[in-house]
């Protein structure tokens, strides 16, 4: 369950902070509670982490919170359009050498 729904909904900060509060909400017996609060710590340390690689990608001009495709389609995109602005650039560096 909680596999799928990250997979389709990917590890966006915003997207684990829900499946913390989903799993925290959960009850289980005094003998497994240990796990639960062991899994929400790490999920809470996974959001902390991808908190500090959005706000570094937003800082860079990469939104990911606009694509729903995930963030390396947003920043393979955006990688493509630079590496399509240079050749351009280039190419008529070069038409500009040759006359």
């Amino acid at each position: 369950m909680f596999q799928e729904r990250i997979r389709d909904k990917g590890r966006l900060a915003e997207k684990l902070k829900h499946e913390v509060d989903l799993i925290s909400t959960a009850t289980l017996s005094e003998d497994f509670s240990w796990v639960k609060d062991s899994f929400v710590q790490l999920l809470q340390g996974e959001t902390e982490w991808e908190n500090e690689i959005e706000s570094a990608l937003d800082q860079c001009g990469v939104n990911v919170r606009l694509s729903d495709q995930g963030r390396s389609t947003e920043i393979d995109f955006r990688a493509a359009k630079k590496n399509n602005k240079k050749q351009q650039q280039q190419q008529q560096t070069n038409k500009k050498n040759k006359c």
